[in-house]
């Protein structure tokens, strides 16, 4: 009860005080009106007042400025992000482009390569390669869906580098001719004499059997495959003479041949050959 009988004094004491403000205002706006009296005083206010008012505006201003910088910052900041994601797309896409491409002209490289006429050729895919479980395979990603057959050629850019020995509905394995139980019927490019390169033990190695010992065969002659057994096409690089040992005694020379395709490289192969071949592996 104490306190709302305070604020009852409080306002009988604050209404009289506005009335006399309002009276005071009403006629210092009808004297203003009616005459120049108060323009002195208006004057004075002002200057006084003047400070006051550029503080204001200063920090008015001030607010705004601040406002507006971090209104930017937070747009640039947005931005950056907004850009560095985009370079990072960009910057995928290019890797992707650049993969596409080296692929693309791997590509031509393969189709450009050289194929007897009117035989079969089908551009697969490699997926695996396997060369430590004893038996060195690849498998590619064409099948009997496509056309692969057992017997077909397997060459890529540099030349051959296995043939098909299973054929799946969707894939086909090939026995690569670095295999020791692979062997392909060749010739030798530069003297026409006709061997049988076989696959050893080491990867990356093959020997050229019953060649004989006074044969003329020279380091870095180019072996090509013979075409003989109407297995492999004739014509396909095969390797080039590695060592040539000749031991008195011996009817033939001990002969390496380092095979010209390197599957480290190689993503792509043709399957190459004609619904005349014979089918199974050499």
């Amino acid at each position: 009860m104490a306190k709302i009988s305070g604020l009852g004094k409080v306002k009988q004491n604050i209404t009289p005080r506005l009335v006399v403000c309002a009276v005071i205002s009403f006629l210092c706006i009808s004297v203003d009106r009616q005459s120049n009296y108060l323009n002195p005083v208006r004057e004075t206010l002002s200057f006084v007042v003047y400070p006051i008012q550029l503080a204001v505006d200063l920090q008015i201003g001030l607010i705004e400025t601040i406002s507006s910088y971090l209104k930017t910052q937070k747009t640039l900041i947005n931005d950056m992000e907004k850009l560095r994601t985009e370079n990072l797309q960009l910057s995928v896409r290019a890797q992707r482009y650049s993969a596409v491409k080296r692929e693309n002209s791997r590509l031509r490289d393969l189709l450009d390569f050289p194929v007897v006429p009117n035989q079969r050729t089908i551009v697969a895919n490699i997926l695996s390669i396997d060369t430590k479980s004893g038996s060195q395979q690849i498998v590619v990603n064409k099948g009997e869906n496509t056309g692969a057959q057992v017997g077909q050629a397997m060459v890529d850019v540099h030349g051959v580098i296995g043939q098909v020995i299973k054929v799946g509905p969707y894939s086909s394995t090939g026995l690569l001719i670095t295999d020791p139980k692979h062997s392909i019927p060749v010739e030798l490019n530069r003297t026409g004499l006709r061997a049988l390169v076989t696959g050893i033990d080491e990867s990356k190695k093959l020997s050229l059997s019953f060649v004989p010992i006074d044969a003329d065969v020279v380091t870095g002659d180019l072996v090509v495959s013979s075409g003989l057994g109407n297995r492999f096409p004739s014509g396909y690089p095969v390797g080039t003479i590695k060592s040539v040992a000749r031991v008195k005694g011996e009817s033939f020379a001990d002969i390496s041949v380092e095979p010209i395709s390197d599957l480290t490289f190689s993503r792509e192969v043709l399957l190459v050959g004609s619904p005349s071949q014979n089918q199974g592996a050499e």
